[in-house]
């Protein structure tokens, strides 16, 4: 029934009757508090407490049994102020080894332990908070430098393009006007040929006929002879053309690398040039206030330029390697954060619930009342309660399944993809069917929530909840809240 650390036996003396006491030490903490009370009504339910031992004492008679003999009981309570006090042998030993406390006093000694807890983590939060501040200023610097770089970046490239469209746009005007230069120099060669090959068809046909034309044949032979030549001739013009057209065709493939790399060299300048012109920026700053500094003379100033200088080439690696301090130190920060989270959690569990409006929420955790009333639609008011619970036990266990996995990728209108619940997943779709719209949604609550917090784990995971806005509580939301908790705390204490 109760548990209790020690019994410390007293023995009064002569002065003091013949009455033994026995002082039973429980433990010094609220279930310590509860074991006695259960010892003292267990006595007052036989009337045995204190107030049936008092009467006995007033009564002067011990209770006897039937052979007259005298029936030795024991009664029990808990001792308060007038045992305390008293002069007896019992409030001696009490005021020698206890600390008379009200339930008042040790609400506060516990309530003030909580408190300078909570201020502890809200001053490291604070801490914290500001370091983040600090982290996304720069953040935000290095991330407008970076978009001047994007935006000169996306110039240079248009810039690019245009010079490459405007270099094709010539390269393929002088292809065509090549290409239809040497169509007409072919057309002219074939006709020419055509009416050579027909002027010797004739000259041959005259020989035949007229012996005297045969010094005029051979005249027409060696002219003709002279035209192939020049045909050749034409030829190989014709192919150097040829040749010419696919220099130019490479040309233009080089003069396009070329270009490329160029801008490749111009963007690295000009993030170079930009880096250099904001530590230069800063470089100034500096110097114009060592300028106002008095008691400098030119030669510490220009001692420290020269310093300055130095430090400038530092600046730029530096200033390369900020943006991914910046991340790591924010991932720091985060993890930081989410400890001093779940710090909060721990040391907070028993004083925030769902009745207030800041709290914890189990996420992952199924909502039973849905459950409860699909049972009672379908099965009464007798037995829902337990077909209610068993049916909310059985989806729970289920949710931890990693095997069931009821999710599919959609694209949004940004690109993003999203995981979605699958409204077509058999089992959903008999839960619906069975039980209705409610108890489905609560399902697939749980799963977005499992899903979010723990999707390779599955177990329920607990998490600072904003009830009146109906989502995660920020860390500042929490402080705030716990601090008005107990400033009316102590209003009330006061008033």
């Amino acid at each position: 029934m109760f548990s209790f650390d020690e019994v410390v036996p007293l023995f009064s003396d002569e002065m003091e009757g013949s009455d033994t006491f026995a002082i039973v030490r429980f433990a010094n903490d609220w279930s310590g508090f509860n074991d006695a009370l259960t010892l003292e009504n267990h006595f007052s339910v036989n009337k045995l407490g204190k107030n049936e031992w008092c009467a006995r004492n007033d009564g002067g008679d011990a209770a006897k049994g039937e052979g007259g003999e005298v029936e030795v009981k024991v009664y029990g309570w808990i001792a308060r102020e007038g045992d305390y006090n008293a002069a007896s042998v019992v409030g001696r030993f009490l005021r020698k080894h206890t600390n008379l406390k009200t339930i008042n006093d040790i609400s506060k000694i516990e309530y003030e332990k909580s408190g300078k807890t909570v201020a502890a983590l809200a001053s490291q939060i604070e801490a914290k908070n500001r370091y983040l501040q600090d982290l996304e200023t720069k953040k935000n610097a290095t991330e407008f430098s970076i978009s001047r770089l994007e935006e000169d970046n996306r110039k240079l490239h248009e810039a690019y393009n245009e010079e490459m469209r405007n270099l094709q746009r010539r390269a393929r005007e002088n292809a065509l006007r090549i290409f239809q230069d040497n169509e007409n120099l072919r057309l002219e060669l074939d006709n020419k040929r055509r009416e050579l090959n027909s002027r010797a068809k004739q000259l041959e046909k005259l020989s035949a006929e007229n012996a005297s034309d045969k010094k005029r044949l051979n005249d027409e032979r060696q002219k003709a002879k002279d035209d192939n030549s020049e045909l050749e001739l034409a030829s190989i013009e014709q192919q150097r053309a040829d040749e010419d057209v696919r220099k130019l065709l490479d040309d233009q493939k080089r003069e396009k690398e070329d270009a490329l790399a160029r801008m490749l060299q111009l963007e690295k300048q000009l993030h170079e040039k930009q880096q250099l012109e904001l530590e230069v920026t800063r470089l100034n700053g500096t110097l114009q206030v060592m300028k106002h500094l008095e008691g400098d003379d030119d030669g510490d100033i220009h001692e420290k330029m020269e310093k300055l200088s130095l430090k400038l080439e530092h600046e730029k690696k530096r200033l390369e390697e900020l943006s991914g301090d910046l991340v790591r130190k924010e991932r720091e920060s985060n993890d930081e954060l989410q400890a001093a989270r779940k710090e909060l959690i721990l040391a907070l569990e028993d004083e925030l619930d769902g009745r207030t409006a800041i709290g914890i929420k189990r996420m992952g955790e199924l909502d039973e009342k849905p459950f409860a009333n699909a049972c009672k639609r379908k099965y009464g008011r007798n037995d829902y309660e337990d077909k209610a619970a068993e049916l909310a036990s059985t989806w729970q266990e289920e949710l931890k399944n990693p095997s069931w996995h009821p999710f599919k990728i959609i694209s949004q209108a940004d690109g993003e993809n999203k995981e979605v619940i699958n409204d077509d997943d058999a089992k959903l779709k008999f839960l619906w069917i069975e039980y209705g719209d409610d108890v489905c949604n609560a399902v697939k609550t749980a799963l977005m929530e499992m899903n979010e917090y723990n999707p390779s784990g599955r177990y329920v995971v607990k998490e600072l909840w904003n009830f009146r806005k109906g989502r995660k509580a920020t860390t500042k939301e929490v402080l705030k809240f716990l601090f008005g908790q107990m400033e009316t705390a102590t209003k009330r204490r006061r008033g």
